[in-house]
């Protein structure tokens, strides 16, 4: 193995595991009933996961949270159901991130609509899951 193939290992179990420890976190915030902030996290746990995904394509990852551009740049096969979920999950990592649009994600965070996205999260995760070595 060449140092550049260790290289690449390394970042992608970096990614992978860094974006296991995010989904636990958003798990745990959605128990705690901090909805907005589970939805920051879930977005997070999806990201680093498709920056793994960008990086084992061969691909260093951009400076980006936009979810659907990088699994774009993962050379993943979306369709346009998944098209839609990726980009309302990206809006989670602005709005909660802007104290004049962190009131917009906590007002639109309700049970029901937490429920729902948080189960679009976990979908969405184990399908990027699916295309990980």
């Amino acid at each position: 193995m060449t140092a550049d193939q260790r290289n690449q290992r390394n970042a992608i179990k970096f990614w992978d595991e860094s974006s296991k420890r995010d989904l636990a976190t958003a798990r745990d915030l959605l128990k705690l009933k901090h909805n907005h902030w589970s939805l920051f996290i879930y977005h997070l746990a999806i990201e680093k996961l498709l920056k793994a995904l960008v990086i084992q394509a061969g691909i260093t990852p951009p400076y980006t949270h936009n979810l659907e551009r990088l699994a774009k740049l993962a050379r993943l096969n979306i369709d346009k159901e998944q098209s839609v979920v990726l980009k309302e999950i990206t809006e989670y990592n602005l709005t909660a991130r802007y104290p004049g649009e962190k009131l917009l994600l906590y007002k639109k965070a309700t049970a029901l609509y937490t429920e729902q996205w948080s189960k679009n999260c976990e979908e969405i995760y184990q399908w990027l899951k699916q295309h990980a070595q």
